[in-house]
Parts: C-alpha cells; structure tokens; sequence
C-alpha cells in the first residue's frame, strides 16, 4: 500500500483502492452465485462488523455500489 490509501499492482501497472478490491471480490461472488442459481443477482445482504467506523461502512457500501449491487440501508424489504 502507498501513502495515498491506495495498492499498487505493478503486475499491471495500475493502483486500486481498497473499495474497487472489495468490489471485485463482491462481483465474483455475485457472478458464482448468478451462474448457480441460473438467474441474476442484483442485490445482497452485505454485513459489517460492528467496530467499524462511518468511513469503513461506507467504503463497503461503495465496494457494493461499485460490484453492481442494488442500494439500501437497514433490513431490505425484499428479505421479509
């Protein structure tokens, strides 16, 4: 990691921030579960410990955002 908060991949010769990692893992997750379910995914519950402060929360909710996954906050409507 570099002092911008940000990691350097020289294999490639790009940096990532730590959202666009958890969104790539959160995307691969979302596509093994498409192709399992034979139908596409679009929203899940993504949870976070709670010591996590206000900018950890939303660097996962942006990882989420950025994977493709639908916005919401709280207990989402749709797991009632």
């Amino acid at each position: 990691m570099n002092g911008n908060g940000k990691v350097d991949c020289p294999a490639i010769g790009k940096q990532f921030a730590a959202q666009e990692i958890s969104a790539q893992v959160l995307r691969k997750l979302v596509d093994d579960a498409s192709k399992f379910l034979n139908d596409k995914v679009t929203k899940a519950v993504v949870t976070v410990p709670a010591y996590f402060n206000d900018l950890q929360r939303t660097a996962t909710k942006d990882a989420g955002r950025i994977a493709g996954l639908d916005d919401f906050r709280g207990y989402p409507s749709w797991l009632r």
